[in-house]
């Protein structure tokens, strides 16, 4: 995992604070303007190239979502892919590993895939295996379908996590 620099100096090119400490994607730090949609993800070769996209077109969201509320600017946002060519059980193991990383710290983190009944079923099997005080400190952010926002806030609730949400348009 990175280590956290203060980026939040850092201004979009709006004149907005970007109000994060971090973003990251399957552990790599990324720079802060891609808050502002900017094609300046990295992928590496092992990651599907729509990842890309999928990273770009959600990121905007996820800022508007932190800026309006308070108690998460600061934060580092930690994004994780759940990866549809993979298997329930490799997403769930992966899952598990990356939750295992930033658990017991302050931060918010945001789940991302093509496919959204995969968020879903993989969170259905790694959350439950985790108390509440483990994961008191994170805060999931679902930028999706708000069909899933019912369930999801209450597999994060159930879970200990503060939930936060914007549909996707």
């Amino acid at each position: 995992m990175p280590v956290a620099r203060d980026l939040s100096p850092l201004r979009d090119n709006q004149g907005f604070g970007v109000g994060l400490n971090i973003c990251t994607l399957n552990g790599r730090e990324m720079p802060a303007s891609v808050f502002s949609g900017a094609e300046e993800v990295q992928i590496t070769s092992h990651e599907p190239k729509q990842l890309r996209e999928l990273v770009t077109g959600l990121l905007p969201m996820a800022r508007h979502v932190l800026l309006r509320r308070s108690k998460l600017a600061g934060q580092p946002l930690h994004l994780h892919y759940i990866d549809p060519e993979k298997s329930l059980s490799a997403n769930s193991d992966a899952l598990r590993d990356f939750i295992d990383s930033i658990q017991n710290t302050r931060a918010v983190w945001m789940p991302i895939s093509g496919n959204a009944s995969l968020i879903l079923h993989t969170l259905r099997q790694v959350l439950p295996l985790y108390g509440a005080k483990q994961l008191a400190l994170l805060n999931l952010l679902y930028v999706g379908e708000s069909t899933l926002q019912p369930l999801l806030q209450l597999l994060a609730t159930d879970s200990g996590m503060d939930f936060s949400f914007h549909a996707l348009y």
